[in-house]
């Protein structure tokens, strides 16, 4: 896949910030599950789908009033909306439709002083039925939050033991998805079912524990 992007922040003043993002991907793949290029359902074939456009607008606010306490200033609030789009080519289904598909998120979170000289943080993300990022790299075992086609819900934990150098942290992802695919590429595989309607092994939903130690040097 190839793609090309655009990222552009209009406002920073240290404290408050503002950051755009397009791009379009080209040459988007996917595993061709139905045979419509050539496959069977039995062999599924990587194959090209067609572009893919998106755009995200985040804000951030570092700091919340002007020194009205130590907390207030150490608090960091976020959110961020998302826009994907299908661009199928040659009548191929992306997503599983040969039309134009657009799909949307949003994510909000914040981090906070914790009582241990570290920091506490909450996140929530939501993404509707055909919403698309490029997010495969994610370390975690359930795939990525960011991708969710429904709610995702994370809370996290990190402590520094020695300074900078050495840190601990424990976060616990939790995802109740409403349509199938939020995870898949762009073919078939990728098609938005709801849970409702979905076949009985379909993931409804997926949790994940993480605990790690960090050394910096």
């Amino acid at each position: 896949m190839d793609l090309i992007g655009i990222i552009y922040k209009p406002y920073d003043d240290g404290q408050y910030s503002l950051m755009t993002n397009y791009y379009r991907a080209f040459n988007v793949v996917g595993n061709d599950v139905t045979g419509q290029n050539g496959g069977t359902p039995t062999v599924p074939v990587m194959t090209t789908y067609g572009e893919m456009d998106g755009a995200v607008i985040s804000g951030k606010i570092d700091g919340i009033g002007d020194e009205i306490n130590d907390f207030l200033d150490e608090t960091t609030i976020f959110a961020s909306f998302g826009w994907s789009q299908t661009r199928p080519e040659d009548n191929q289904r992306m997503l599983g439709f040969a039309d134009k598909k657009s799909g949307t998120s949003y994510w909000i979170g914040t981090q906070m002083p914790n009582l241990t000289g570290g920091k506490f943080g909450l996140e929530y993300n939501h993404g509707s039925k055909y919403w698309r990022p490029f997010t495969y790299g994610e370390d975690t075992m359930i795939g990525s939050k960011m991708a969710a086609r429904g709610d995702a819900y994370e809370a996290y934990w990190t402590q520094p033991i020695i300074d900078k150098v050495f840190s601990m942290q424990i976060r616990y992802t939790y995802m109740k998805y409403d349509y199938t695919g939020s995870n898949a590429f762009f073919g078939d595989a990728g098609t938005p079912i709801s849970i409702s309607e979905a076949t009985p092994d379909a993931i409804e939903k997926a949790s994940d524990l993480r605990v790690y130690f960090r050394y910096r040097y």
